[in-house]
């Protein structure tokens, strides 16, 4: 269980589990709490989980997690009029990380070039666009990842 003082971001890490070589699922329920602990969310969510290759050494686990591409959920989401996009490289890439509105309109480009391998962060202002829900996309290293966010007036 994460306690609402151990909240700082929309990712969890989970360090009670037993590692082992190759691929590993696991199966997680989540239940919302507020940030100051008094109100809780009636019902769990439906199952969530996630596949990845974990090795038997913790030391490992950092240099496991910067393998391959990934763009984290925004952060605060949903948010107004900013938040706070994260992504990983494995390597030297060019990157492209824009936001798109529902319509498929790009609204804002906030990386187009080359950028070393490693963990990064991006802000984004959303102060002239409208409520609703906005499309992060990554492009990087050949693949794309999206996320979704939500703008709160």
């Amino acid at each position: 269980m994460i306690t609402p003082t151990a909240i700082s971001d929309t990712s969890y890490t989970d360090t009670q589990v037993s590692l082992g070589g190759g691929a590993t699922t696991f199966y997680y329920k989540v239940r919302a709490i507020s940030g100051d602990g008094t109100r809780e969310s009636p019902d769990f969510s439906n199952t969530v989980s996630t596949t990845g290759l974990y090795e038997d050494r913790p030391a490992k686990l950092a240099e496991v997690a910067h393998r391959r591409y990934r763009l984290d959920t925004s952060y605060p989401n949903p948010f107004n009029p900013s938040t706070m996009l994260r992504y990983t490289l494995p390597e030297r890439a060019h990157v492209t990380l824009a936001v798109y509105n529902t319509l498929g309109q790009k609204v804002a480009t906030l990386v187009d070039g080359e950028v070393e391998s490693g963990a990064h962060q991006v802000p984004f202002d959303a102060g002239r666009l409208s409520s609703g829900v906005h499309i992060a996309r990554l492009g990087a290293g050949g693949t794309i990842h999206t996320t979704r966010m939500q703008l709160v007036r």
